[in-house]
C-alpha cells in the first residue's frame, strides 16, 4: 500500500499524525535526512517536508527530487510560511512554461 509521510519539527509533526501519515519528528538535519532516506526505501509516494527542515538539508532534497517517487512537497511549519513553498512552485511553473507567469518578476510574497 502506498504511504504518505511527513518530516518535521516536534511543533508541527503532531498535526499530521491523526491523518494516518508516517510521521518523523526530527531535531537535526541528520535525523531528517535519515527519515527521508527511510521513506524513499519504503513505499512512500508523497513526503511532506517542513520548510525549515528542508532548508537545512537542501542537497538531500534535491537528490530525492530527481527520482520519480516519492514526490517531495514543502509545507509551512508551526511558525508560518517562510516563502520557500511559493518560491518552489514559481520555479516549477517557470520551468514548465518557460516564463514567470505567476508573479511576473515581482517579489514572491
Amino acid at each position: 500500500m502506498s504511504k504518505v509521510g511527513f518530516i518535521g519539527s516536534p511543533d508541527t509533526a503532531p498535526v499530521f499524525r491523526p491523518l494516518g501519515m508516517d510521521v518523523a519528528e526530527v531535531h537535526t538535519a541528520e535525523a531528517a535526512e535519515a527519515a527521508l532516506e527511510r521513506m524513499c526505501r519504503g513505499d512512500h509516494v508523497l513526503v511532506l517536508l517542513e520548510e525549515d527542515v528542508a532548508r537545512d538539508m537542501a542537497a538531500a532534497v534535491e537528490r530525492v527530487k530527481r527520482r520519480p517517487l516519492p514526490v517531495i512537497s514543502l509545507v509551512p511549519g508551526a511558525g508560518g510560511s517562510r516563502g520557500t513553498t511559493i518560491e518552489a512552485i514559481r520555479k516549477l511553473v517557470e520551468r514548465a512554461v518557460g516564463a514567470d507567469i505567476l508573479f511576473k518578476g515581482e517579489d514572491v510574497p
